[in-house]
């Protein structure tokens, strides 16, 4: 099946969701969803943790299929899309989940924390000079 032609911003919006249900183990996670995410600038989705906020994200690139309710790309039923091809077009960067503070596990991958002194080259006993 041919893509959607890549047309103007002001085209069908990128996706549309449509009376969304998701359910995982016996339990209900979305119900009775319905957005339209725009082409162009940012949507943000904030709730606290447990709210769906990635549940709905998952159906995106389809990792997860909704229970029922419909998924729109481009104006068209995602499931119309193979999978493959539909991942090459939409992309998903998953949160950081460290628990770690930034400073010290960050300074660690940078290489700007060191076990030693003189690490960088420098002379410990000169303080560095």
């Amino acid at each position: 099946m041919p893509p959607p032609p890549a047309g103007p911003i002001d085209g069908p919006d990128a996706f549309a969701l449509e009376n969304i249900t998701q359910e995982r183990g016996g339990r209900q996670i979305l119900a009775g969803v319905t957005i339209d995410l725009p082409r162009a600038g940012f949507t943000a989705l904030i709730g606290p943790s447990g709210a769906g906020k990635t549940s709905l994200l998952r159906l995106l690139n389809r990792l997860d299929d909704p229970t029922s309710g419909a998924v729109r790309f481009l104006g068209r039923p995602i499931v119309d899309f193979p999978v493959r091809e539909l991942r090459r077009r939409v992309g998903f960067v998953p949160r950081n989940r460290s628990r770690e503070p930034r400073g010290r596990a960050h300074a660690r991958r940078q290489g700007d924390c060191h076990p030693r002194a003189g690490a960088h080259g420098r002379n410990s006993a000169s303080g560095g000079a």
